[in-house]
């Protein structure tokens, strides 16, 4: 369940006219964001994640930064208010909790296709077209982002999702520098991306997790992630 939650996580309205997939210039546009993502070698981006829920008054805020260095190295940093390390490398998983003193490992295997998947750069967009109803917003300004709202048609996100709204900057390769997420139990998730880097080197140490000596070390099964199966 976790996992799931995280895979919707790594999937704004614009009121400009409206273009359903199939018309041969969103066609275009599909093949632009597909060559310029698969340019990305690496990425770093700092985010402010806002999530509101009907269990709680006001929302719940955390900020954080991205890491990502192709083909299969993430780690993702919150700072606020929390301290969590999640780090994807090797075919594991880690979660690392430092307040409480806590690290999940998770021997993700094969699964890591799957969960790295989210965050190739050239795929993505024939996933969501496989998966959801999309529509484009274009901006009346080229350097504007272009936003895709979502709409779930599988039958099991349509359980979870309502829908989820993307959008794409052009000036950093077409990345999602926000992202909305609209839930059928009412909750919301609102992921904001700033001062977004591409392809500048990171250094060897930021993947390198080295967890004291009086940390709770708890390993977690494997998860099966195959789309089908899933969605």
């Amino acid at each position: 369940m976790v996992l799931k939650k995280r895979r919707y996580t790594f999937f704004l309205f614009y009121c400009f006219a409206t273009v359903l997939f199939g018309d041969s210039k969103v066609e275009r546009l599909i093949s632009e964001i597909k060559s310029k993502r698969s340019q990305i070698r690496s990425l770093v981006a700092s985010f402010e994640q806002r999530k509101k829920s009907p269990l709680f008054k006001e929302p719940q805020v955390a900020e954080g930064t991205l890491y990502f260095i192709q083909p299969d190295r993430v780690k993702i940093e919150y700072l606020e208010p929390v301290s969590v390390v999640v780090l994807i490398s090797q075919r594991k998983m880690i979660t690392y909790y430092k307040d409480l003193k806590r690290a999940e490992i998770i021997d993700v295997g094969a699964s890591i296709d799957r969960i790295l998947y989210y965050f190739s750069p050239a795929s993505g967009i024939d996933t969501l077209k496989k998966y959801f109803s999309l529509k484009l917003f274009y901006p009346s300004n080229d350097s504007d982002p272009i936003v895709i709202d979502l709409t779930p048609v599988s039958i099991k996100l349509k359980k979870v999702l309502k829908r989820v709204v993307l959008s794409l900057d052009p000036k950093v390769y077409y990345f999602p520098v926000r992202i909305e997420i609209y839930n059928k139990n009412g909750s919301e998730s609102l992921y904001t991306f700033e001062k977004v880097s591409i392809n500048k080197e990171i250094d060897e140490s930021v993947f390198k997790l080295e967890l004291p000596e009086d940390v709770d070390l708890v390993k977690v099964s494997g998860v099966s992630l195959d789309y089908d199966d899933e969605l």
